[in-house]
Parts: structure tokens; sequence; C-alpha cells
């Protein structure tokens, strides 16, 4: 089966953004043609979400300054990722403040005196090398501290193009697992599966964020699913039963049994 399916949905250069996880770990069938990675919806032609799509935004609350406010996933993206520089950058810049304490300063009034004295070291260099001539070591010294800081910008442009690289990189190479991830699924599980699109978008979070195959994200989301099944009908029965119990004028409370509905369901399932 494998051998007969056209290879031409392999990834090109668009990137993952619709599949790269912003949903809670558990299943949510979330109409399944709708989830498309970019690049290969582009081959299939079509669209990773309808403009009539009734999949709901997904709101991230986060509080700042005692104020609370909503992200959607695309718009949280980039705090995210600020977030996890931060992270990293955390214990130097802890180091930082406890060197700022020890003088007596704030950050920001410590680095400002360091690069005052810096540039007061360039300048007195400058004015040695030129003889004392002021004019000349002024000169000379406005135009060390500028290669200095145009250098910084290059290491700094550097980075920034070695951190994209990595990113592209992995999406890449996430592109390509998944659309090998759909060759091995639809050989397990042939015609289920016309295109890519049409694999639920759960299946494809999940494969993407927990490192596994399409196939076996997919036999997680069918279990799930029954699961989900087998306690809806266990709660309406249950419901069913205290309803008829209840005329004597008790409410009926759907809720108290739904843990031991779930339990009950689960085992049977597995």
């Amino acid at each position: 089966m494998i051998g007969d399916i056209d290879m031409q949905f392999l990834p090109q250069e668009e990137t993952l953004s619709e599949v790269i996880p912003t949903a809670s770990e558990d299943f949510v069938d979330s109409g399944g043609r709708d989830a498309i990675p970019d690049s290969l919806a582009a081959e299939t032609g079509e669209t990773p979400c309808s403009e009539g799509s009734s999949l709901p935004d997904r709101v991230i609350t986060a509080k700042f300054n005692k104020r609370e406010r909503g992200f959607t996933a695309d718009e949280a993206m980039p705090y995210v990722e600020m977030g996890l520089k931060w992270e990293s950058f955390k214990p130097s810049y802890e180091r930082l403040r406890y060197l700022a304490q020890c003088h007596g300063e704030g950050v920001d009034e410590f680095l400002e005196r360091i690069t005052g004295l810096r540039e007061e070291e360039i300048y007195r260099q400058a004015l040695a090398e030129v003889g004392g001539n002021e004019e000349a070591a002024r000169k000379l010294a406005a135009y060390q501290t500028a290669e200095i800081r145009e250098k910084f910008a290059v290491l700094e442009t550097q980075e920034s193009d070695a951190e994209q690289q990595v990113v592209a990189d992995e999406r890449s190479a996430l592109e390509h697992r998944l659309a090998e991830g759909f060759l091995e699924l639809d050989y397990e599980m042939p015609g289920v599966f016309a295109t890519f699109s049409d694999v639920p978008r759960a299946v494809v979070e999940m494969a993407a964020g927990r490192g596994i195959t399409l196939y076996d994200a997919y036999l997680r989301y069918e279990r799930q699913q029954a699961i989900a099944a087998e306690v809806e009908r266990s709660v309406r029965k249950r419901a069913a039963r205290q309803s008829t119990g209840s005329i004597g004028g008790s409410d009926v409370r759907v809720g108290d049994g739904y843990s031991d509905a779930f339990s009950a369901a689960f085992n049977r399932v597995f």
C-alpha cells in the first residue's frame, strides 16, 4: 500500500504552525478535516481552518501587573518563547542583581555605571595613544566605541539567525516525520484516510507533541473516544435510574455518579 501513495504531499516550504500543540493532552474531536499542516494542506488543496469552522478559539489567560489578559495560541507563542529564553538567562540575571546590590545599586544603575567606566577606560587609552591630544582622543574613542557596538550587532544578528534556523530545521523535521507517519497510518489502516487532512486534529497534535507516530496516536484517540462514549452511556443510564427513583421529590444529581461511571467504563474498554 505504501508504494501506491503519491509522495507529492511530503513537506515543501511551508511550516507546521497548525499542528504545534496548543491544546490539552485530552483528545477532543475538532472536526478532523480542519486540522491540516500548512505544508500538507497546500498539496491537497485544502485550508487548515475554514472561515466557517465551528472550532472555538483557544484563549490563554495570563496575569501580569495585577491585570489579566487573554491571548490566542498564535498571540501567546512569542511570549512563551520569551519566557523560555528568560528561564535560561535567569541565573545570570540573579548574579548580576547580586553584584548590583553589593554596590548598593539597582541593576539598571549598576549597568549604567559599568558602561560609563568602560567608556572612560577607552578614552584614557586613546588619549595615551595620541600623545595627550584630547580632540584626537575623543574621535578615536568614539570610533572604537562604534566599532565595538557594530561587532555586537553582528554577533546578535548571527545568534538570532542561528536560533531561527534551529526552529526551521525542527519544524521541517516534524513535517517530514508526520508525512512518513501518514504513510504508515495509511498502510496499517488502508482506505480510512484519503488525504492527510482527514486525520483528526487531536491525532496530529498528539503525534507532534508527544513524539509518537500518527498510527500510535490514532489508536489512542480511538480508545479515548470509546471511553468517552461508554462514560456517556453509563451516566445517562444512572441519570435515568435516579430520575425514576426521584418521584418523591429529590433532585437528580448526575454529577455524583460520573467518576464511578467513568472508572467502570474505563475498565470495560481496556
